[in-house]
């Protein structure tokens, strides 16, 4: 089991800009919420209520509505938001969700099906394989899903129109 520390860290990190970009959601807030019990993980923030947040310092009706309204809209948010693996930034992240497109496929996915993606190397291979082989991981993800939030891939689709072309640019630069 995670220490606190490292609990809370995981809480600021998903609710950040870099990940699940929940507005209001800050350090301060998140604290608050682990030092009362009201979250232990990631999935716990889909079941807080206007109740719960209100009794937080600094919260009234208007701060409580906000970041309800925050919390439901990150629910929308694409897959490669939601993969936050150590050793794993939000460029792995985007390659591996654009990769497999559904969360069910990347927990499937293979050693050598996730070595195979261009710019993943074994180090992030093996955290991807360690994350989801780890205690709870199953469990974070099924209750995510169950409070509503995507489990797949937003992004645009890389083509391979050019694949294999040759492109050249002529003329001259001032």
């Amino acid at each position: 089991p995670e220490c606190p520390a490292q609990t809370l860290r995981n809480i600021i990190y998903f609710a950040s800009r870099a990940a699940m970009d929940i507005d209001g959601f800050g350090p301060a807030v998140a604290r608050q919420l682990v030092e009362r019990g009201l979250v232990h993980t990631a999935a716990d923030i889909y079941d807080l209520t206007a109740e719960q947040l209100i009794t937080l310092d600094k919260f009234k009706e208007k701060s409580v509505s906000n970041l309800l309204a925050a919390i439901a809209a990150s629910r929308r948010n694409g897959l490669d938001k939601l993969l936050g693996i150590r050793n794993i930034g939000s460029k792995g992240a985007a390659l591996l969700a654009e990769h497999f497109v559904t969360m069910e496929a990347v927990q499937a996915a293979t050693e050598e099906e996730i070595n195979a993606i261009d710019g993943f190397g074994g180090v992030m291979t093996e955290s991807v394989l360690d994350f989801f082989a780890k205690d709870g991981t199953q469990d974070l993800v099924r209750r995510l899903r169950e409070a509503g939030v995507n489990m797949r891939y937003n992004g645009p689709k890389k083509t391979d129109r050019l694949a294999g072309k040759t492109l050249v640019v002529t003329g001259t630069l001032p």
